[in-house]
């Protein structure tokens, strides 16, 4: 198989990943419109201005640096969905911090982005780089350590096991995906992205759709979860649904995060 039929299978995988990120903001924005849980609109609207930037280069043809800036956009709403989630009803410093550094390596990415147009250099490129690193990690292993947290807090309470589940997959795919960003410093600083002439710049393109692929279909299996799936995972662990068996989503939800409460109580007492 040569490069290019290479390349064309993972072009097919790259509208798979824009096309779920579509479907998985569009359903996480009806969720918090019908469960009232407001948090969903942040990460949502993250998903639904990914896959905005995305379409724009790939379709639409307004280039990477329009997609990146979109895409620095959208991960800014997936932190600020970890923040309204796990950590604005605590009297925590530490998380309003990383908020605050999420906004400001924003703001730097998105002046690289743009110096990079102006300027195509190594100089610019490499900065441009750290940064995306930088912001990356920064939000998606705060989402994963906030969903793992949740997770060890909730693993022994009487709650039902796909919530739980729900906050385990959200911190693997979440502690995975960063490092595709890492596979940016093989490209040559004049070379294209997912450029087939160019093995490292193939390899990074490669590396950047198998991770981003596992993370969009561990994000839907995490939201989306089916019926069968869960009870399923009701009945391995032995779970006997008592009040919270005719909730709402939303009142799980809120349930989970007075279980939290609860657990942070008692760990200051």
């Amino acid at each position: 198989m040569d490069t290019t039929m290479i390349l064309a299978l993972f072009t097919v995988l790259l509208w798979i990943i824009l096309i779920d990120n579509l479907l998985l903001g569009i359903f996480l924005l009806i969720r918090a419109y019908q469960v009232k849980f407001n948090n969903l609109y942040s990460i949502g609207i993250g998903f639904v201005i990914i896959f905005v930037g995305l379409f724009g280069n790939l379709v639409l043809g307004y280039g990477s640096s329009v997609q990146d800036i979109f895409i620095t956009i959208g991960y800014f709403f997936i932190g600020l969905f970890t923040y309204l989630t796990f950590h604005k009803q605590k009297v925590d410093y530490s998380s309003k911090l990383i908020l605050y550094l999420i906004v400001i390596i924003s703001f730097a990415r998105i002046l690289f982005i743009i110096a990079r147009t102006i300027y195509v250099g190594p100089t610019t490129f490499y900065f441009l780089l750290v940064t995306i690193n930088c912001h990356t990690f920064l939000v998606f292993f705060w989402l994963g350590w906030s969903s793992f947290s949740t997770y060890k807090r909730l693993r022994d309470h009487e709650i039902a096991p796909w919530i739980k589940m729900r906050y385990k997959i959200i911190s693997v795919v979440s502690f995975f995906f960063p490092f595709h960003a890492i596979s940016f410093f093989l490209i040559p600083w004049y070379s294209d992205w997912a450029d087939p002439s160019n093995l490292l710049s193939f390899i990074q393109f490669a590396v950047t759709v198998i991770l981003s692929l596992i993370f969009i279909i561990g994000m839907i299996i995490a939201w989306v979860i089916p019926k069968k799936l869960k009870n399923y995972l009701n009945r391995k662990k032995g779970y006997k649904p008592s009040e919270d068996r005719d909730l709402s989503e939303n009142e799980l939800m809120k349930l989970a995060q007075d279980q939290l409460q609860e657990a942070d109580n008692h760990g200051n007492d």
